[in-house]
């Protein structure tokens, strides 16, 4: 089903006049004329539009209800496009371009809200001023094409009815801080602006509405945006009673956008405490929800008639878990044009400053109280032990008091010991020695050795009576004049995290959702035994939300999630790698390891080919806006064209490889067309790197790594 879509018209003189977005409805019924007829003018009061001047060039939004006028001025339609929402303004500097959903599909029912999905993201310039370079041109036509790209490319979703960045728990936990669980529209003064994509896009049109004294309009015109997964499938439960919902959720934190090898770990310098989690890379909530409608009762508590519960009472089962990059700040910057970079751990604990996983739990403390961190970084390899160790060296600091934070704060705020955490080994009602106070937290290393099922089935063994999996959090939709239950909260999360934090700990986190799933029914109320019925999609559920994660981060499908379907992984071309012969598989299916192969080749392509672009984009357009710092924009310029200046210098080969690469690399290696494009590309890069001896200059960097670097701009 298509999301309702509103109109937005294009008048001859630039103006961009849109409607306010409808609620229910599908496209076929309201899809706008083929052709562009006169202006017609709408109801005045009514039904406000928003209009961007066209006349004025300065892109400013303005509520206008006199339409009548806008006939009198001899203004006539040019164009009209099909507008889900608008997303917001991208201002570039010199031109400003208004982003709109073009379409979008309805994915999932969450407690009768609809959530739907963005299928098409287009831009209309809404002002523009003279380029005074040909570099600042090509800069912004190509980060608008980036941006564009990225968005039609990715997992984004939206909501009208509920807000997507706040979970259940948060929601169940802290009423008094967030909106209520049933109701939202994701732009509310309650929503957590960590999660929205679009935030920055959305300053410029709240702070014009804001002028024009329309804020509370903003709602009515534009949509948060959230990245991650949304799935749904519906269970039945029996002739005559109502089915089972069950949703998987995942929302990612977009305070450190980044792609996979240039955003790592920490953010190297303290954010403000809004910042959720402290600028932690690759930071996601995964919620499973089950829904059902408990059966009708004919009388309330006291015994009387109620008519108000007819149609059952909504109860829903919040699962939640967290993943994320290891909460140190470290970096594995490619170069060289090597497979896997080594891993820079950056020394920041030995110089007394704060303890980079302090700065991660101290924006997350009072919204997850326990918290336990499940490792599963392998040990045997030299760059992954290396980490390992020092993030439970770092863990280990926090639980016997050692943080400077906490002891300059014992004796004010801070001065209520907090329930004391434990590491791996160590009995959770352990003391914290001579510390005033513990962080709430637990530390597991849980080492996947060999990608085997026996490795991931140990990694999740003992975990069966953990609180993060026994408990859940439920909520029941109850009109005002019933009684309300007491809160129930899922009691700790589990935060797992790998190198990556996409392949691994995808399949960790399907098989503790299965550990949770017969609490979450038994929290409903259902019979026990749709565990069985459920299972099986919420598998495929799982696999779909590694795969839309992993094209968030890696901008490849995850590898070896058919684990997750069977149990066990088909694998023959792995034989060598793991000592597992594929006859011993439940999935003796050869095609599995080709395929897993071809992605990892895509992934090496994508990392020298495509993610500096994508890096540049998202830090400078969705991060931190380039356009709005003209010093910082003014440096990009310059550097850019210096960069040009050297490849124009180049020795024939580097000079050759790179006017080639950036015409004619492919920007989509998707398919067996793409996959034999990207081998080509692959053995050019391998050979001119042969011949030049070094990969310098045969593949550009981020601009912020180059600024950063001390390069002259």
């Amino acid at each position: 089903m298509r999301a309702p879509p509103s109109l937005l018209q294009v008048l001859n003189d630039g103006s961009v006049v849109v409607e306010p977005i409808p609620v229910g409805g599908s496209l076929a019924a309201s899809a706008p004329p083929p052709q562009p007829p006169a202006f017609r003018p709408r109801p005045s009061q009514s039904n406000p539009v928003l209009v961007y001047d066209g006349n004025s060039g300065s892109g400013v939004a303005s509520i206008d209800t006199k339409l009548d006028e806008f006939g009198a001025a001899h203004r006539s339609v040019v164009a009209e496009h099909a507008c889900c929402g608008l997303v917001g303004i991208l201002d570039l500097g010199t031109a400003q371009h208004l982003l709109y959903i073009a379409a979008a599909d309805l994915v999932a029912t969450v407690a009768d809200d609809r959530v739907y999905r963005v299928q098409r993201v287009a831009a209309i310039p809404i002002s523009a001023a003279p380029y005074h370079s040909m570099a600042e041109e090509q800069w912004e036509a190509t980060s608008l094409a980036n941006l564009l790209r990225f968005f039609n490319s990715q997992h984004l979703y939206y909501s009208r009815e509920r807000d997507l960045t706040l979970s259940a728990y948060r929601q169940q936990a802290h009423p008094a801080a967030t909106a209520a669980l049933l109701v939202g529209d994701g732009l509310a003064s309650a929503a957590d602006a960590n999660f929205l994509l679009n935030r920055e896009l959305l300053e410029a049109p709240r702070r014009d509405l804001a002028a024009a004294g329309y804020a509370h309009c903003l709602a009515d015109f534009f949509v948060g945006v959230v990245a991650g997964f949304v799935g749904s499938t519906s269970i039945s439960t029996g002739p005559r009673s109502p089915p089972l919902s069950v949703t998987l959720m995942s929302r990612m934190n977009t305070r450190r956008l980044g792609r996979r090898y240039y955003s790592r770990g920490m953010d190297p310098k303290p954010l403000a405490a809004s910042v959720l989690g402290g600028g932690c890379s690759m930071a996601v909530e995964t919620e499973l929800l089950l829904e059902t409608r408990v059966r009708p009762a004919a009388r309330d508590t006291a015994g009387n008639e109620n008519s108000s519960i007819s149609k059952g009472e909504l109860v829903v089962a919040s699962h939640l878990q967290s993943r994320g990059s290891v909460p140190l700040v470290w970096s594995q910057t490619p170069a060289d044009f090597e497979w896997k970079p080594a891993v820079c751990v950056s020394a920041l604990g030995a110089s007394g400053d704060t303890n980079p996983v302090e700065r991660y739990l101290r924006t997350w403390a009072p919204i997850q109280p326990h918290m336990t961190f499940l490792d599963l970084l392998d040990r045997r390899q030299p760059h992954e032990r290396t980490l390992s160790e020092l993030f439970e060296q770092a863990c280990s600091e926090l639980r016997h008091g050692d943080s400077p934070y906490y002891r300059a704060a014992a004796s004010t705020a801070l001065s209520t010991p907090a329930p004391s955490a434990s590491t791996s080994g160590t009995d959770e009602e352990d003391d914290c020695g001579s510390s005033p106070v513990c962080w709430p937290i637990e530390y597991h290393s849980q080492p996947v050795t060999g990608r085997t099922h026996a490795a991931y089935q140990r990694a999740v063994a003992g975990y069966q009576r953990h609180p993060g999996v026994t408990t859940s959090t439920v909520v029941r939709q109850r009109s005002p004049s019933q009684p309300q239950p007491p809160k129930v909260v899922q009691r700790g999360i589990f935060r797992t995290n790998c190198l990556d934090s996409i392949d691994r700990t995808n399949i960790i986190q399907a098989h503790l959702s299965e550990l949770a799933l017969p609490h979450l029914l038994v929290s409903l109320g259902a019979p026990t035994h749709l565990l069985l019925d459920i299972v099986d999609p919420l598998r495929i559920l799982w696999v779909a939300n590694g795969h839309a994660l992993a094209r968030h981060y890696i901008g490849t499908d995850a590898v070896h999630q058919d684990m997750i379907l069977s149990g066990h992984r088909a694998r023959c071309l792995d034989v060598m790698a793991d000592g597992v012969d594929c006859a011993l598989t439940r999935r003796p299916w050869f095609g599995v390891g080709i395929a897993n192969e071809m992605i990892l080749m895509r992934r090496y392509y994508t990392t020298y080919f495509l993610d500096p672009d994508l890096q540049d984009m998202l830090g400078e357009l969705l991060v931190r806006p380039v356009g709005r710092d003209g010093n910082r924009r003014r440096k990009v310029l310059q550097l850019q064209r210096r960069r040009s200046v050297d490849e124009c210098s180049a020795a024939p080969v580097p000079f050759t490889f790179v006017f080639l690469r950036k015409r004619l690399a492919p920007r989509s290696v998707c398919g067996l067309v793409g996959w034999a494009q990207c081998f080509l590309w692959l053995l050019l890069a391998t050979a001119a790197r042969w011949w030049e001896g070094t990969a310098t200059g045969l593949f550009r960097r981020p601009r912020d790594l180059e600024l950063a670097s001390g390069v002259r701009a």
